[in-house]
């Protein structure tokens, strides 16, 4: 009895082995770097792609975009997705829920933008604009009623 235990214990742990070795790849991992695109997809991705990876709950979909709720900057924050005609990613924009001062999450935006990017290439006192690597310009507001951040590929 304790050798056919055994036995199955080995054919059941080889089964894993093979089961987990054959696991699809993910794609969200092929679109995904810290520095292109928006959060993890790249530039150029299929909004279905989004739809299918993003893992923050959806809040709407329709008019060529995609809206989340999430953390961004470790605020509460919508997160827009927004798609070419033929539905490829071309930017996205982060619009920041606080309940402090809107100076005051303007700053720790750009203090955290400023330690990841550098310095801004342009400043005015109600907006900065930072370049990334990837040739992707980040646009850190605080022109309307909340601070919002655009990200947009040159």
């Amino acid at each position: 009895m304790k050798a056919r235990n055994f036995i199955t214990l080995i054919c059941v742990s080889l089964m894993m082995l093979i089961l987990i070795g054959c696991g699809t790849e993910d794609v969200t991992n092929m679109f995904s770097s810290e520095e292109t695109g928006f959060r993890t997809f790249e530039w150029g991705v299929p909004g279905y792609l989004v739809r299918k990876e993003e893992t923050a709950p959806i809040m709407f979909e329709g008019d060529g975009r995609l809206m989340y709720w999430d953390k961004s900057f470790g605020y509460d924050s919508n997160i827009t997705y927004c798609f070419t005609e033929d539905n490829k990613l071309n930017h996205g924009y982060i619009t920041i829920e606080s309940d402090e001062e809107k100076d005051v999450t303007f700053k720790n935006i750009a203090s955290e933008l400023e330690s990841l990017y550098g310095e801004p290439y342009e400043m005015t006192e109600n907006h900065y604009r930072y370049l990334r690597s990837d040739n992707t310009t980040i646009y850190l507001s605080k022109d309307g009623v909340e601070v919002a951040i655009l990200y947009s590929q040159n």
